[in-house]
């Protein structure tokens, strides 16, 4: 399975911001795939203790794929 890392990507613009972060337009730099890439503030995890949202929404999203 493919490790990817942001540099294996083409930031573009801002889509939107949610609870705790924001979510870009990008192209994967190999394959010029469109993807959503969303960039997550820990701080703001920690802080407010959203650990168990989190992890369900990379579960529901990993299930997308």
């Amino acid at each position: 399975d493919k490790v990817w890392t942001i540099e294996d990507f083409e930031i573009k613009d801002c889509l939107g911001n949610g609870k705790y972060g924001y979510v870009y337009r990008a192209v994967e730099k190999e394959t010029k795939a469109l993807v959503a890439i969303k960039l997550i503030n820990k701080k703001i995890i920690e802080q407010y203790d959203f650990h168990d949202q989190l992890k369900n929404e990379i579960e529901i999203h990993s299930r997308i794929m």
